[in-house]
């Protein structure tokens, strides 16, 4: 694995896009200073995830992108991307060239990307620690971390040799699982509280549950009986009202056939009726026409009965027609008159009386009449009727033939006609007869027709009183049925239409019983909520889910600390064969670069405060697959990771200084370069860019360089950055960086194989 290309764009001083090529051989780059060859190293390390400002000697986070100058205006972005060869599969994905890049734009936001994909700074920390490549470590190098890793700390220090030791990745593998361990204690202290606290309420809900169970046994076979006596119960009551309604039915037909029958009648009676009133009006008619018949039998006979009286008159007088009779002609005239006037008396007399069928009063009349004709004839006769004329007897006696002839034609000619209307009267009278015996008939039928009528009527109402009797009834039952209805939907929740017809007998007064034994019991066991059983469901079903978890959270926690363990003692054991070697080589390099002396590095012993476990509490703690612990776990990292430290022993030939901060600048950077050779030498990273750390050698010193740079070469890509000509001359290519007018690095290759 090695570093093949780099390109910037926008980066610091590169606002152009600037491509660098590589090979494996020794690269050096050169350039005045000021030129901006030391941002190349800045963008390596701010491309492998670099978050310190300090190491990228910037401010701001911004201060990446190309910030401008008098001739080139800002850019908006910076972008740095590393192509990695990874053929050997050094870098743990499946690609034989992995390309990791960040972005950083003005507005604040960034990304990482790996081969073109975004994804997070752990991610790419994690997969270069598995490479064995850093931002902290050794894989960029300038002339200020030369003199750190003696300036700083043993703690700081540590860091550099965990890289080169290879157990970074280990230590990072060991972190996470330790923040995984801590979360699972953290997770299994919530269930274990969860539980605690679900289970008295879980036990109170399963003695809940265990009632509501008994009481939904008891309610379900209650409901099952309640079913079977309210099904029994309506379809009884349905029962009885079909029977009811059949009968009414029949009725119904009855006495529809009745109220035809009287309609019958009806129609007959008032048939009859009218026929009589008929019959009534043509007696009424006929009676009528005897009576005018009558009236003028009756005016005719007066008639007739007046010109007799005149003709008898007539007569006598002609009898004494032979001698002249005196004759008081006033007086007779006078009394002519009163005649006259009883005889309109009587005319007008007679009609009434024919309407009262009382003549008494004409009767009266006529007497009068008489009288008063033989007061005058006697009169006439004895010659005293006063002072009268002497008349002829010749010439009366002709007067009177005339009269009396004139009289004799009246009479027969009303003889006649008196015949006529006494045919009629007979006729009319024979035909009231036959009419009256025919009235007599139909009145028989007419009171015949109103006794079916009456009885028909009687008949009727009887049928409509028993239906009446029967809608009763039917009421009784229909809101026995609706009163049942509402008990059904009260006690069932359902209503009684979705019964079914019970399919067998019932003892009535036994399931009564029942019923009400099985209520006594529902009231014993007492109101319930509905819902606990749903409640002590999701309790226990939550309990089992949060029991199961915590016996996995168990595991998972003794899982993590055999891990945590495995990885400790590898981290131990790896780190303490690497150190060895780089012990061993530090004093070697130390050796020829000084030209003797002794050059040592020490673990420094843990500080603070550890709890002290016994072996026994050790291996008990370690081989344990139940352990809820993570002090000793705990302790272990720490003392592993982070509260040791290394400390740097030398002493050069010739001189007895003690302490690395007596030395010169010069010397403190060679010691530095030899323990960068020494991990270089024991832990080759894939390439590694140094830049200027040569500054403070001179010339002979600078040659020592090369000739450690050349003997490692072959397991380790160098790029140097240098103003060294020994160090150039090490160099297999040689890049070359300017800056114009326009404040913008530019690149200038030379290939010196090519050129030789």
């Amino acid at each position: 694995m090695y570093l093949k290309r780099l390109e910037i764009s926008g980066f610091k001083s590169f606002a152009h896009k600037t491509v660098l090529e590589f090979d494996r051989s020794i690269t050096a780059i050169v350039g005045p200073n000021g030129s901006g060859k030391s941002n190349i190293a800045d963008a390596v390390r701010w491309a492998l995830g670099e978050q310190s400002p300090k190491l990228i000697r910037i401010k701001r986070s911004e201060d990446v992108i190309f910030a401008g100058s008098a001739k080139k205006s800002r850019q908006g972005g910076a972008s740095v991307s590393l192509y990695l060869d990874n053929s050997e599969g050094r870098i743990p994905i499946d690609f034989e060239e992995t390309v990791i890049s960040r972005r950083a734009y003005r507005n604040g936001e960034g990304e990482y990307l790996i081969n073109n994909k975004k994804v997070r700074l752990a991610d790419i920390v994690e997969l270069l620690a598995a490479s064995g490549v850093s931002q902290r470590g050794y894989s960029v190098i300038s002339q200020g971390m030369i003199d750190n890793i003696l300036s700083s700390s043993p703690q700081e220090r540590k860091d550099i040799f965990d890289q080169a030791t290879g157990v970074k990745q280990y230590q990072l593998k060991a972190r996470e699982t330790f923040r995984r361990l801590e979360a699972s204690q953290r997770n299994l202290t919530r269930v274990s509280d969860l539980l605690n606290e679900i289970a008295p309420r879980l036990r109170s809900l399963r003695r809940l549950a265990n009632k509501a169970r008994r009481r939904g046994e008891i309610e379900k076979r209650l409901t099952e009986l309640q079913r079977k006596w309210y099904s029994h119960s309506v379809f009884k009551l349905k029962s009885a009202l079909y029977q009811l309604k059949k009968e009414k039915e029949n009725l119904d037909k009855r006495i529809f056939a009745v109220q035809d029958r009287i309609e019958e009648i009806k129609r007959k009676l008032n048939s009859a009726e009218i026929t009589n009133q008929t019959r009534t009006e043509v007696q009424k008619k006929l009676t009528e026409k005897l009576s005018v018949f009558q009236n003028k039998r009756n005016e005719l006979q007066k008639e007739l009965a007046i010109i007799e009286g005149r003709l008898q008159t007539e007569q006598e007088k002609e009898f004494h027609f032979s001698k002249t009779i005196p004759v008081d002609l006033s007086y007779i005239n006078k009394e002519l008159e009163e005649i006259s006037k009883i005889y309109k008396i009587i005319k007008k007399g007679w009609s009434e009386a024919e309407k009262k069928n009382d003549f008494s009063n004409i009767e009266k009349h006529f007497e009068n009449l008489g009288k008063k004709l033989d007061q005058i004839l006697n009169q006439v006769k004895s010659g005293c009727a006063g002072n009268s004329d002497k008349i002829s007897s010749s010439k009366l006696k002709e007067k009177n033939k005339a009269i009396i002839q004139k009289f004799q034609e009246d009479r027969e000619k009303i003889k006649k006609q008196l015949q006529k209307f006494e045919k009629l009267i007979s006729k009319a009278r024979a035909d009231i007869e036959e009419d009256f015996r025919k009235n007599q008939t139909r009145s028989k039928e007419f009171f015949i027709f109103q006794d079916q009528l009456r009885r028909a009527l009687e008949e009727i109402n009887k049928k409509k009183d028993a239906r009446r009797t029967i809608e009763i009834e039917e009421a009784r039952i229909e809101t026995r049925l609706e009163d049942l209805t509402r008990e059904i939907e009260s006690e069932l929740g359902s209503c009684g239409s979705e019964l079914q017809k019970p399919k067998e007998q019932i003892d009535e007064e036994e399931i009564k019983n029942q019923i009400e034994k099985m209520k006594g019991q529902l009231a014993q066991i007492g109101g319930i909520d509905p819902n606990v059983l749903d409640e002590c469901s999701e309790t226990e079903e939550r309990y089992n889910f949060l029991s199961g978890q915590f016996e996995d959270l168990r595991k998972a926690e003794a899982s993590l600390i055999k891990t945590i363990t495995w990885l400790r003692k590898k981290i131990e054991s790896q780190f303490q064969a690497s150190f060895k070697n780089i012990n061993k080589d530090f004093n070697r390099y130390f050796r020829l670069i000084f030209g003797g002396g002794h050059a040592e590095l020490k673990i420094q012993a843990p500080s603070g405060t550890v709890p002290n476990y016994s072996s026994t509490k050790k291996e008990k703690i370690e081989n344990s697959e139940d352990i809820h612990d993570s002090r000793f776990i705990n302790s272990e990292i720490t003392n592993s990771f982070s509260s040791k430290g290394i400390e740097i022993k030398v002493s050069l030939p010739d001189k007895r200084i003690k302490g690395i901060a007596m030395f010169s600048g010069g010397e403190r950077a060679l010691i530095s370069v030899a323990i960068l050779f020494a991990i270089i030498s024991n832990n080759p990273p894939p390439f590694s860019i140094l830049d200027e750390i040569d500054a403070a050698l001179d010339e002979a010193n600078s040659q020592k360089l090369g000739k450690i740079l050349k003997e490692l070469a072959p397991v380790t890509q160098f790029i140097l950055i240098t103003h060294n000509r020994q160090i150039m001359q090490q160099a297999n290519t040689l890049y070359g960086v300017t800056m114009g007018e326009d404040g913008v690095s530019k690149l200038v290759s030379v290939k010196l194989d090519d050129k030789e």
